[in-house]
């Protein structure tokens, strides 16, 4: 168990939150990072720039991970497709120091994470 308060509010966050509220987190998490990334790569700060993508890229990759083609169908196939985008242009950001790829990645995920709040408000 975690010591610090805000951590121990956290873990009883996700012990309690649902499925769908999980993701919702986890796009939220991806989101934050990005955000702090750009603001490092447009402050030249590399380092700090690529901390931030490599949390916001584990991120990604485990909701990929979470994807059921089988059961989930199209709807799966298309986000396996917006998360390899945004995987691809976090990469271009990293080689290139392109706070716009960045941006690109932030409005992808964006929108799928009102997406996953949405659904989580409805109790699903």
């Amino acid at each position: 168990m975690n010591s610090k308060p805000a951590d121990q509010y956290l873990e009883s966050a996700v012990f309690a939150a649902s499925p769908v509220k999980l993701v919702a987190m986890l796009f939220d998490g991806a989101i934050r990072f990005l955000g702090r990334a750009k603001a490092a790569s447009e402050a030249k700060n590399a380092a700090e720039s690529a901390r931030f993508l490599t949390r916001a890229q584990d991120i990604i990759a485990e909701l990929n991970a979470a994807l059921d083609v089988r059961r989930g169908g199209e709807i799966a196939r298309d986000l396996a497709r917006l998360y390899d985008f945004a995987v691809r242009r976090l990469a271009d950001a990293r080689i290139k120091k392109d706070a716009a790829a960045i941006g690109d990645a932030i409005r992808v995920l964006t929108p799928l994470k009102e997406g996953f709040d949405a659904l989580a408000r409805t109790g699903a």
